[in-house]
C-alpha cells in the first residue's frame, strides 16, 4: 500500500498533522510537534471496541463493511457508511461524533502501549487513562472523525485499512478538504 502526502500535512509514522492557518497562527518551524493540530491517522486492521460503560474488544471484523456496521452499533453518532472510490479502490466513508468526555477505550498491551483501535484518533490525549485487562480506557476529545475503510486485496499482511481525519467541528471541513488528495492517492499493490 502507498499514499502520497504533501503540504499542508506533516507526517510522522502513520499520523499526519495539518499545519494550522489563519489569523493568530504563527509560522511553523517545529516540524509538527505542537499539540491540537488536526490529524489524519492511518490504521491497519483496527480493532473494534465498545463505547458503553463496560469497554470490551469485539471480534475482529471480517471486512470494512462489518467494521462500519459495528461502529454504528456503538453508543455514538455515526452516519451510515457510503460507498466511495479512492485512488481506484472501492471503500466506505462515514462520519463519527462522540461527545467530549464520553468514555472510550482501545486495546492495549500490559505495558500500556496501545494497539490500533478504530476510536484511537478521538482519544483526548490530555486526559487520564486507565490500562487494565488488555484495554486502555479514557475519554473522547469531542472532535469529529471522517472515517474511510478499505478492504485490502487478499495476500496482504492486513485485511482492512482505515484512514481517520480528526478535527474539532469548527475546522472539520478544512481538514476533510485538505485530506482529500491524501485519501485519493491510496494505492494497493499486489503482494
Amino acid at each position: 500500500m502507498s499514499l502520497r502526502a504533501a503540504h499542508p500535512w506533516v507526517f510522522d509514522d502513520c499520523v499526519g498533522r495539518l499545519i494550522p492557518e489563519g489569523s493568530g497562527v504563527g509560522p511553523t518551524t517545529d516540524g509538527g510537534e505542537r499539540i491540537d493540530w488536526d490529524e489524519l491517522s492511518i490504521m491497519t486492521d483496527p480493532a473494534p471496541v465498545e463505547v458503553e460503560g463496560s469497554c470490551q474488544t469485539g471480534p475482529s471484523p471480517a471486512d470494512a463493511e462489518a467494521l462500519a456496521e459495528s461502529m454504528r452499533s456503538y453508543s455514538l453518532e455515526a452516519t451510515a457508511p457510503v460507498a466511495v472510490s479512492a485512488g481506484g479502490t472501492e471503500g466506505l466513508m462515514m462520519d463519527v461524533k462522540i461527545e467530549a468526555g464520553a468514555i472510550v477505550c482501545r486495546p492495549a498491551t500490559d505495558g500500556g502501549d496501545f494497539k490500533p483501535g478504530v476510536l484511537s484518533p478521538v482519544f483526548d490525549q490530555n486526559g487520564s487513562f486507565l490500562v487494565a485487562d488488555g484495554l486502555e480506557t479514557g475519554v473522547a476529545s469531542g472532535e469529529w472523525m471522517r472515517l474511510y475503510l478499505f478492504d485490502v486485496p487478499e495476500g496482504s499482511s492486513m485485511r482492512i485499512l482505515a484512514i481517520a481525519i480528526v478535527a474539532p467541528e469548527a475546522r472539520f471541513e478544512r481538514a476533510v478538504e485538505a485530506a482529500a488528495p491524501v485519501v485519493d492517492s491510496v494505492e494497493f499493490h499486489a503482494p
